[in-house]
């Protein structure tokens, strides 16, 4: 099997979109005529990889793959070599697994060099700009992160439902690029010109600056301005919406509280603390700082690898919890600054690992608060350490420029 056209791939083009292109170059009605034909020519070279390549275009990329994504990636691979000339930019185009976890247990995504988290990923349709598909025919990747609610190029609204039949918009399930099922050519649809908000949140998917000088669009790296966007959905709402996802209307309500950002942070955190004794069942050294702040110290460490901005959300939380600390000396009676800290909530904000944080225990540098039975071992979402000694801890160690984490205890 050899196909004979190769159309040249746009540097923004989602892999969907180019292997349909693909198919309609190479003169099949629809793409899963292109597909059957690839999934049988795979069935003679490697059954294995056959078996991981999908029929619907919807399913196509690397990261639907729930358990073969490696056997996704290898048959990807014998498809680029369908042809006489140069080889397909299947893999260049795709979006891949991630190992990378967005406030410490979200599943990513990686494109281009960026990490997105699956929860910004769209899933139910995909929007289009009309002046983008008239001047060029394709489907642009960041079409498919949430954030995306603007064109940049044009200023206009992206549009999401057919104006004539108002179904909702998805080339992967209509198979056609610039027309709706119903047969309206979306590039003679009208848009609204976008809002301010729009714009500034479809600019941090595409990593450009804005005139307004908002707070996410000064974060270099795309991955850190999404993970702010997933931060504070869960700092708001505690969790994702019914399809694990964040909402649009949070995406705006994100782009407006980080106008203010850090000042109403630290403002709300202080009235947290002002009302924490109205939350108290016993005393504070008997309390979780979780159940007083809630998971604010575990959905703070945006992203594990090392950026110059890491410590975006973080810096002004650990910021605060030092003031704490230093505001409410220790005394007889317990205060707010002896919260019970978990071992995960400890390794966070001492900026380092969770087995450096375990082997600081281990050797007497932190102190159990909580006396444990004989062999028992720490639960890890149980308060054990008091919330003075971290920070305490934390201050006699300066932060390391060329790690991910703070070394208090050398290697074994």
């Amino acid at each position: 099997m050899k196909l004979l056209v190769r159309p040249r791939p746009f540097v923004n083009e989602s892999l969907e979109s180019y292997m349909l292109r693909l198919s309609q170059e190479n003169f099949f009605e629809y793409y899963q005529q292109l597909s059957r034909a690839i999934k049988d020519w795979l069935q003679l070279h490697d059954h294995e990889a056959a078996g991981a390549f999908p029929e619907e275009l919807s399913r196509l990329n690397v990261y639907h793959a729930a358990q073969s994504s490696s056997r996704r990636v290898r048959a990807l691979k014998l498809v680029e070599s369908l042809t006489d000339n140069e080889k397909l930019p299947l893999l260049h185009l795709a979006v891949m697994h991630s190992s990378e976890k967005f406030c410490s247990r979200y599943a990513s995504v990686f494109y281009a060099g960026s990490h997105v988290p699956r929860a910004l990923v769209r899933q139910k349709g995909i929007p289009v700009c009309p002046d983008c598909l008239t001047e060029a025919n394709y489907i642009r990747q960041e079409w498919h992160w949430l954030p995306y609610e603007a064109c940049i190029n044009h200023g206009k609204q992206m549009l999401h439902e057919c104006p004539k039949c108002e179904e909702k918009l998805n080339y992967t399930h209509s198979e056609c690029l610039h027309t709706c099922r119903c047969g309206f050519d979306l590039r003679n649809a009208d848009t609204e010109p976008a809002d301010e908000w729009q714009l500034i949140a479809s600019r941090l998917v595409v990593g450009e600056h804005s005139p307004s000088r908002h707070p996410l669009l000064d974060i270099r790296s795309v991955s850190l301005r999404l993970a702010c966007l997933l931060w504070y959905q869960l700092y708001i709402h505690k969790t994702l919406d019914a399809s694990d996802q964040v909402p649009t209307r949070t995406i705006e309500q994100a782009i407006e509280y980080f106008t203010h950002w850090p000042e109403v942070f630290a403002e709300e955190l202080e009235e947290q603390a002002a009302l924490s004794g109205d939350k108290l069942i016993c005393d504070y050294n008997k309390t979780s700082f979780h159940d007083i702040f809630g998971n604010i110290v575990g959905i703070s460490r945006l992203l594990l690898k090392p950026y110059p901005e890491s410590d975006f959300v973080l810096a002004p939380l650990e910021n605060f919890l030092t003031r704490l600390v230093d505001q409410n000396p220790q005394t007889r009676v317990p205060n707010v600054a002896d919260l019970l800290i978990s071992m995960p909530e400890a390794a966070i904000l001492l900026g380092t690992s969770y087995e450096q944080a375990y082997r600081l225990y281990e050797e007497g540098y932190l102190k159990c608060a909580v006396r444990l039975k004989s062999h028992e071992k720490l639960v890890n979402g149980i308060g054990v350490f008091y919330l003075r000694e971290i920070m305490e801890l934390r201050q006699s160690r300066m932060p390391v420029e060329t790690g991910a984490y703070n070394n208090y205890l050398p290697a074994w």
